[in-house]
């Protein structure tokens, strides 16, 4: 998530699928040039291209229907590239079994997710049997600086199929125990979409000290001008272990705690064309082991985390992912955002 010369860059992550074997050299190559963006090592390319090659080879090999990937160019600080492999083959009984050199269920040599996760500067997977497999690696260009920081955040923001740009975007900023982020749905698709939620964002930006209520209506009334878009603005503030929200449109939030979800309800509205002429900020307790799930109407809303067991010990990027892959309408930009607290 950044700022350069007042607009919002958030890289959208790029869907390539991969139907079947006849696919894979094309797939390769079209990822290998996203990769030389980021401008890796000759030693650090050729790693990557060992990861894409077990990847692709994965995914054919263990579904006739293929798979897909979600590829993102990491940029600001920790420069690199997000690999996510999504299939609904017949998943692992036992990842850590399968994750062991010379474990093969297709008579090969076994090395392939061993080698990605030797290979990559992170990895995670999650896999279910008779559902299939979400395997996640990052690769940075530069070995990067871990810096201290309460709140983990992953996202996954996919433009509708057919445009370049996508109509949704998101910013977050933290500082000390507390954590303010802001998810903005354009209307439509495309540029103007874009413009739209980018708009609102770089408002959003410039408020940050105000309560998610008053930023929605400074908000609205700045972003007239542009076509709209649903919003949901939230601070979370750990210290009082309290979260307060406030949203317009049909953005979908859920808090997902120990023994309980829920959902976390917005006003009817569109900001910047029409909002109610009462709203209020809403506070709910926020306990360490909760976690808050966002997106966009491009993911139908109807999801439960109870169906994936021990999901929660995953990556929030896969988190994210698992709701993609089992609830995206197909026909809609998509973001999906996934905040947690370290402990």
């Amino acid at each position: 998530m950044l700022l350069q010369n007042g607009k919002m860059v958030n890289e959208a992550h790029k869907l390539i699928l991969l139907p079947n074997r006849s696919y894979q050299a094309t797939v390769r190559s079209e990822i290998k040039k996203l990769a030389h963006a980021v401008g890796f090592s000759a030693k650090k390319m050729a790693e990557f291209e060992i990861i894409i090659a077990e990847i692709t080879s994965n995914l054919v090999k263990h579904t006739a229907a293929g798979g897909e990937l979600l590829v993102k160019l990491l940029q600001g600080e920790t420069q690199g590239i997000e690999i996510i492999a999504i299939d609904g083959g017949p998943g692992m009984d036992s990842v850590h079994k399968w994750m062991e050199d010379g474990a093969s269920s297709t008579n090969t040599l076994g090395q392939g997710l061993g080698a990605i996760k030797r290979l990559s500067d992170e990895f995670d997977i999650y896999s279910q049997q008779g559902w299939g497999t979400i395997l996640l690696c990052r690769l940075f260009k530069q070995k990067p600086v871990i810096k201290k920081n309460i709140f983990r955040t992953g996202t996954l923001m996919i433009p509708k199929p057919g445009e370049t740009v996508c109509g949704d975007n998101y910013f977050y900023s933290v500082k000390g125990n507390s954590l303010r982020l802001a998810l903005s749905d354009g209307l439509g698709h495309g540029k103007e979409a874009n413009i739209a939620a980018n708009r609102t964002l770089q408002v959003f930006k410039d408020n940050l000290v105000a309560a998610p209520e008053q930023q929605i209506r400074q908000i609205h009334e700045e972003s007239r001008k542009t076509r709209g878009a649903v919003m949901f603005v939230m601070h979370l503030d750990i210290t009082n272990r309290q979260l307060t929200y406030c949203g317009v449109g049909n953005i979908a939030a859920k808090l997902i705690s120990v023994n309980k979800a829920k959902s976390l309800v917005s006003y009817n509205g569109i900001v910047g064309h029409s909002i109610p002429n009462r709203t209020s900020n809403h506070m709910i307790p926020w306990n360490s082991n909760d976690v808050l799930i966002i997106h966009s109407d491009g993911v139908v809303s109807r999801w439960e985390l109870q169906k994936y067991p021990s999901i929660l010990k995953n990556d929030p990027v896969i988190i994210a992912a698992v709701i993609y892959k089992d609830f995206c309408r197909k026909n809609d930009d998509v973001t999906v955002i996934v905040t947690r607290q370290y402990k």
